[in-house]
């Protein structure tokens, strides 16, 4: 699975781009994305590869070619993920691989190494991000910069949590859905609430 998914993820690199990005097969009315794919035959694979690793000691994953050929399975898939460029699914398989080698028992030295080169490499990478992901960013932090565009569905979220909180107001009685219509002009969904 992982190597075909890999194999799929290196074609996907020659497909006409979508909204900047070559990241989906479009077949007449099939589409998927890869990465998706390839994220759980990543998971499985690097699991697998720790379980034969740790069958002499749980310790093994500390040693340094071992962790090393570990993050290599992970490493290519993200690699050619960046390429496309997606990166919002490349730090999703960074987050899945940091939990993974945590929970085989990596050792701490490894974690705090890890936090300040992260530390570090924050300004350089953060300079190099493309305007699409500054824009991201900055509408995540400042969503009331644009209350009618990008950062439309962040503030409602904010306001159906703070209005609903833990148990919600009920199906359809929530304060969004009392216009009836929701329309989206980029997708053309439309969805038709009714009490």
């Amino acid at each position: 699975m992982y190597g075909v998914f890999v194999f799929l993820l290196i074609i996907v690199l020659f497909t006409d781009p979508i909204s900047g990005a070559r990241s989906w097969f479009d077949i007449k009315s099939f589409s998927f994305q890869p990465s998706e794919f390839a994220k759980i035959a990543t998971i499985l694979f690097m699991t697998y590869s720790l379980n034969l690793l740790q069958a002499k000691g749980k310790n093994e994953i500390n040693k340094p070619w071992k962790l090393l050929a570990i993050l290599a399975i992970a490493a290519l898939p993200i690699g050619l993920i960046i390429l496309e460029p997606d990166f919002g699914t490349a730090t999703a398989y960074i987050f899945a691989v940091l939990f993974i080698i945590f929970a085989a028992g990596i050792n701490k030295k490894y974690i705090f190494a890890a936090i300040l080169l992260i530390a570090v490499l924050i300004p350089t990478i953060y300079s190099r991000l493309p305007p699409h992901a500054l824009s991201r960013i900055q509408i995540f932090m400042h969503p009331e910069s644009d209350p009618r565009g990008a950062g439309y569905n962040i503030i409602q979220s904010k306001l159906a949590i703070g209005a609903g909180e833990l148990f919600g107001m009920g199906i359809f009685q929530g304060n969004q859905t009392q216009l009836r219509i929701f329309a989206s002009k980029n997708y053309r969904l439309y969805f038709f609430c009714n009490r």
